[in-house]
């Protein structure tokens, strides 16, 4: 229950920073109205009966991601708390853009030597 909990608190932090730096002054005091799109994960495929139990939270699923037993959803922010205390959610994050940030990758890490000099390219190997 203390993960849940730590889950719910970043979960809730992570939708206030959202929230005070897209909405406008107005309307950052009321971070608990909108939605936030989450990944719920589940540890396997949601049941009938579990999707009618987002649906009753005003959850809607928009991916399915069963490679980590996972749903993309959408739902109230004010159904958060809610949300992660249902007996067969896990866990929940938020699902947000992810930028990769590599400009200095190649010139600090010194490949391009190694490139050039040795002629390793990374052909051929696999990362997981």
């Amino acid at each position: 229950m203390q993960v849940k909990s730590l889950s719910l608190a970043l979960l809730l932090a992570a939708a206030l920073v959202s929230a005070t730096q897209a909405a406008p002054p107005a309307a950052r005091a009321t971070v608990t109205s909108g939605w936030a799109s989450v990944i719920v994960t589940t540890g396997g495929p949601l049941s009938p009966a579990q999707t009618a139990r987002l649906r009753g939270l005003g959850a809607g699923v928009t991916r399915r991601l069963p490679l980590i037993g996972a749903v993309a959803a959408r739902v109230p922010r004010r159904h958060l708390a809610a949300l992660t205390a249902l007996p067969f959610v896990r866990h929940v994050s938020p699902d947000g853009l992810i930028r990769k940030c590599d400009e200095f990758t190649v010139g600090s890490s010194g490949a391009a030597s190694v490139w050039q000099g040795l002629g390793v390219t990374g052909r051929g190997v696999t990362v997981a």
